[in-house]
Parts: C-alpha cells; sequence; structure tokens
C-alpha cells in the first residue's frame, strides 16, 4: 500500500478554560463516546439479522426452509409474520435478505432449485416467486423495520467465483434478475440497500508481494463485477448500493489487494457505503476490521460509512472486538447484521440458528 492516507481534520479551537475541561475529562471519556481524544464518535444505528430460513431440520439443514421459496406454502407466512414480530421485540431495527438463484437445467417448474436455491433462467424470478417476495416485503415494512439489506447470492455456475463453464450469458442472466428485482425494491416502501453479490468484492493480481492494482485476480470475476456496477448505476444510480460486500479475511495482502482493486472496479462511481463479513477466528475481528480501515483508507475509500452484512451470531466477543475497533480507528459503523450460525457451532458451519431471535450480545454494546 502506498502512502496516500488523508489528514485527519483539525479539531476547532477552543477556549482555554474548556480545553483544560476536555483534557481533564479525556481519559474517561476515550473509547466510549470519544475517539483520538476529542473526535466524537457517534453510536451505530440499531442493526439485526440475516433471516432467510424460517426453521432448520435435523443437523443444521437449511435448504428445505427458504423463507422466499416457500412463502407461498400453506401456514409458512403467517409463521414468519410472527417471526418478524419477535424479532422486532428483541430489539432489531434492521434485517436482510439473500436471494440465492442459479440457472436451472432444464428450467424448474415451480421456480425453485431447492427449498432455498430459486430459478434464474429466465433472468428473473418465476411469478410466484416474484409474488412470494412482493409479500415478504410487505410484511417487513408492516413489522416496522427501519432497513432493509437485500443481498445476491448466486449459486452454481452462476457463481463468477467458481470460474467453471463461465460465460456471458450467465452474467447477463444474473444482471436481468437484479435489474428485474431492484424495481419491487422501490416500489416496497421499505428503505433499502442493495449488496449486488454477497461477499464479491474482487481483488487485484498479487505476485510475491507485488500488488499488480489494475490486473485482475481472477479476470472473469473482475469483468463480471465491473459489467454489472456500470449496468446497475446507469439504470439505478448509486444512492441505495453498498456495491460488492467484502469477504471476512486473515490475510493482510489480500486485504491490501482488493482495497488497492476498488478504483479499477468502480472507476469514478462510487458506492454510497461499503459492507463487510467480520468473522473473527485465527484473528480477531478487531484485526481484521483494523486492517481494511487502514488498507482502503490508504486507497482514499476511508470516508464511506460501513454496514458489517455478516458476523457472528448475538456473540460477545465479536460486540466488543467491533465496539473497540470502531473507537481505535476512529471509524463509524452504520450498523450491523448478524448471520444466524454461532462461533462455536458443532451443527453446521453455515447456519446454526432459525429464526436468529437473540441480538442482546450486540445491544449491549450499543449496536
Amino acid at each position: 500500500m502506498q502512502a496516500r492516507r488523508p489528514r485527519l481534520p483539525r479539531v476547532r479551537t477552543v477556549r482555554r478554560g474548556l480545553a483544560a475541561l476536555l483534557l481533564w475529562t479525556a481519559p474517561v471519556l476515550a473509547g466510549s463516546l470519544f475517539s483520538g481524544g476529542f473526535e466524537v464518535l457517534p453510536p451505530p444505528e440499531r442493526g439485526g439479522s440475516t433471516f432467510n430460513w424460517y426453521r432448520l431440520g435435523p443437523g443444521c439443514d437449511r435448504e428445505p426452509w427458504g423463507i422466499l421459496a416457500n412463502y407461498h406454502e400453506a401456514g409458512v407466512r403467517a409463521w414468519v409474520r410472527q417471526q418478524l414480530m419477535e424479532l422486532r421485540a428483541s430489539g432489531q431495527d434492521r434485517i436482510s435478505l439473500g436471494l440465492f438463484h442459479q440457472r436451472a437445467e432444464p428450467p424448474s417448474a415451480d421456480g425453485r432449485v431447492t427449498g432455498t436455491v430459486l430459478d434464474s433462467s429466465a433472468g428473473r424470478l418465476h411469478p410466484q416467486m416474484e409474488h412470494n417476495l412482493i409479500d415478504l416485503l410487505a410484511d417487513i415494512r408492516a413489522a416496522a423495520f427501519a432497513e432493509l439489506v437485500f443481498r445476491y447470492h448466486p449459486q452454481g455456475r452462476n457463481d463468477v467465483r467458481n470460474e467453471d463453464g463461465w460465460d456471458d450469458s450467465l452474467r447477463d442472466e444474473n444482471w436481468s434478475l437484479i435489474a428485474s428485482v431492484e424495481p419491487l425494491l422501490q416500489r416496497s416502501g421499505v428503505p433499502w440497500v442493495t449488496d449486488l453479490f454477497a461477499e464479491g468484492m474482487p481483488r487485484a493480481r498479487t505476485i510475491g508481494s507485488i500488488i499488480l492494482d489494475n490486473v485482475p485476480q481472477f479476470e472473469d470475476w473482475s469483468d463480471y463485477a465491473r459489467f454489472v456496477w456500470r449496468a446497475y448505476t446507469d439504470a439505478f444510480g448509486t444512492a441505495n448500493t453498498l456495491g460488492f460486500s467484502f469477504v471476512s479475511d486473515t490475510d493482510a495482502r489480500r486485504i491490501d489487494a482488493r482495497a488497492r482493486h476498488m478504483d479499477y472496479i468502480y472507476g469514478s462511481r462510487r458506492p454510497a457505503q461499503l459492507g463487510f463479513s467480520l468473522y473473527g477466528g485465527s484473528r480477531g475481528e478487531d484485526w481484521i476490521f483494523r486492517e481494511y480501515r487502514r488498507q482502503l483508507e490508504d486507497e482514499g475509500w476511508g470516508d464511506l460509512p460501513w454496514i458489517i452484512t455478516e458476523t457472528w451470531y448475538d456473540d460477545p466477543l465479536a460486540a466488543g472486538r467491533i465496539r473497540k475497533a470502531m473507537e481505535a480507528n476512529r471509524k463509524q459503523v452504520r450498523f450491523l447484521i448478524q448471520w444466524p450460525v454461532e462461533r462455536h457451532s458443532t451443527c453446521s458451519e453455515h447456519v446454526s440458528v432459525a429464526p436468529p431471535r437473540g441480538f442482546s450480545a450486540y445491544l449491549g454494546r450499543g449496536f
């Protein structure tokens, strides 16, 4: 990373008596209301959960129980409405939904590939699945959630990261799906932000310690992101998207390579905010937070607001580390969304809780 760190804003001059008082109280205030001694760090907005499954089967099997895929089935909508109210009652103000999709060959008769994954073969959802989404958005609005994070999860061949038989027809199919869904979000009346590819931010090529900023590590992936970004912003602008969210990573060079690839992907059109998965493991959430903050700031991307789009379910350690990292790195997070998997789950590494009612660990840290 080359040194291009923007200067911190100067602290305004204050009267001598007030300055003395602030200096005396700084040790008490630092780490809670203040960052860097005198810079106020506003509290995050109230967050919430990813809510893609209404129940789990044996072994935490999530696949048959996707909300979108089953919303028209007898009893499911009433069940999910009750769960939405339970999430609100637990203090959650925001919610995240994912659209898992892929090309079905041959196309699915009912719009479903599995009980979670939907058929995107026609470049849009089956009419029943589209109606399910409209109904679910209406119920989220009725439950008075403050904001929705809507995320695309292409699966199988539609996931360009696999680079297995990738071709432009899959790219066009994915984009056509996004273009058909975005107006439904607009008309829902729910404030929203779109994640165009969950954990889908590409990175630049690395050769030893050298990072080639404008050379993709995976050409198809970067070309896909550039195409979708330009198409999306031509059609819908930048105000309601975080672009492509970042995967949680414990390798500093890969984090650096993503930060240095941002201009190549986005050009002059920057998203309104950025999204990050933060899963502490071999390195803590605070280390991952700090490394992304440092590298993005060095590349001139330090001023955009952040959303934590995924982290461990109702986890006190994650909550404390992320809050500490915000204060230590003078970086505000708009809000935090937990993923419904526990840090030490022995049931499944993908999803271990449905519905995700618990949020007290994050509420206790001001999230």
